[in-house]
């Protein structure tokens, strides 16, 4: 995929734990930010385990998808 300029990247920051009350709340705002022109999404989820984060920006990538914004996620 290739990003068009601008670059609007928004970075999570912890808020994705399964048991977070921010985690639906935080996949809405991800989905309207793309909606709304972010053209990238940073997943810092450093509190989740490998399986718990794959299956978070998997949740990500289709609030996002529509609008064609890139998933990366941090280790």
């Amino acid at each position: 995929m290739r990003l068009q300029w601008p670059i609007i990247c928004i970075v999570t920051r912890g808020c994705g734990q399964a048991e977070s009350p921010e985690r639906d709340a935080l996949l809405a705002r991800l989905e309207a930010a793309a909606s709304g022109g972010a053209t990238m999404v940073q997943v810092r989820e450093r509190l989740l385990d490998d399986r718990a984060l794959v299956t978070f920006v998997r949740q990500i990538g289709a609030r996002v998808r529509r609008a064609s914004a890139l998933v990366t996620m941090n280790d």
